[in-house]
């Protein structure tokens, strides 16, 4: 069984995971995930969230802070 994600759902799996590890995130191939209009509304909320306190970083390159780090699921929810 090999399960098939929408462009939506693997855009969800890769900031996911790209946040979960010490090297956070990175930029991304909007184009490949058909989710190029959708990348300035991801950094306004990704700027709300750091003002909390959850991410901090520069530019796309965004780490989740420790309190972060406690709300990941529901942080990633937010930002998609």
């Amino acid at each position: 069984f090999q399960e098939e994600l929408s462009p939506e759902q693997d855009l969800l799996e890769e900031i996911y995971l790209r946040l979960r590890t010490n090297s956070g995130f990175e930029g991304l191939d909007w184009p490949k995930y058909g989710a190029t209009p959708k990348r300035k509304q991801f950094f306004k909320k990704v700027e709300k969230l750091r003002e909390e306190g959850f991410v901090v970083g520069e530019g796309e390159k965004i780490y989740l802070t420790d309190k972060g780090r406690f709300l990941v699921d529901s942080l990633i929810l937010e930002l998609v």
